[in-house]
């Protein structure tokens, strides 16, 4: 489950409310291994002024935001499940939010991934 590697340059980018984690290499980035590129003139997208992305193509379009902390995939809703969250910081190593520490006042409906963790160990 584990997406960033310390050994790594990565970063986080919210594209049209999809958040996703980025790996940068030599200056570009890279999502799941495969060089991120303009949705509409897929020249090489670029990163600017350290928090915007925008297509260093023909077009020059503004494509979203960049944030180097990690923990902004989790700020910009990149999961939105209460349990999940915690599952992706514990791995990831991410700093939850303070409304993901607070106690919550009513029985929350857990994930239905807990249910096939618990047939798969029996």
């Amino acid at each position: 489950m584990k997406t960033t590697n310390k050994d790594e340059d990565w970063g986080v980018c919210d594209f049209d409310e999809t958040v996703l984690f980025v790996q940068l290499i030599n200056g570009r980035l890279f999502i799941h291994g495969i060089e991120a590129v303009c949705k509409w003139c897929e020249g090489v997208l670029e990163i600017r002024e350290e928090t915007k992305v925008f297509c260093g193509g023909r077009c020059g379009r503004y494509q979203g935001e960049f944030s180097r902390n990690l923990s902004d995939f989790l700020r910009w809703e990149g999961v939105k499940s209460y349990t999940l969250r915690k599952i992706v910081a514990e791995v990831e190593a991410l700093e939850l939010e303070a409304r993901d520490l607070e106690p919550i006042s009513y029985a929350p409906h857990w994930s239905i991934l807990y249910e096939y963790e618990d047939e798969t160990e029996t």
